[in-house]
């Protein structure tokens, strides 16, 4: 595995502890939907929650929220909807800091629709 998926599943684990701190349920990690995946689908209170991750090294020249372009958010959309059958979902966007091979900041933003 590349240095680049394994700080992206670190990113993951440490995204799916923080929101099971939170009261979230993880369900599935790595969900696909087609040609579409979801890194995180979980659930609060009966209701579902799609969970993409964006990680960047520490100083990175683009932080972890500038690389969810526009492209990105609708296929993250699509998956989200495909998940649900119908159903309501929000979508997540877990924004992740690493330093030296761990997790320095972690910020996550609801973008419900």
């Amino acid at each position: 595995m590349s240095e680049t998926a394994k700080a992206g599943r670190l990113a993951e684990r440490a995204t799916a502890e923080a929101l099971e701190m939170f009261g979230f349920r993880v369900l599935e990690m790595n969900r696909r939907a087609g040609h579409l995946e979801l890194d995180i689908v979980a659930e609060r209170e009966g209701k579902t929650v799609a969970v993409e991750v964006r990680s960047r090294a520490e100083g990175a020249p683009v932080d972890a929220a500038s690389s969810v372009t526009q492209a990105k958010k609708r296929r993250v959309e699509k998956a989200a909807r495909a998940i649900a059958h119908g159903g309501d979902v929000s979508i997540l966007y877990a924004f992740v800091s690493l330093k030296g091979g761990a997790v320095s900041a972690l910020e996550i933003i609801d973008e419900s629709f």
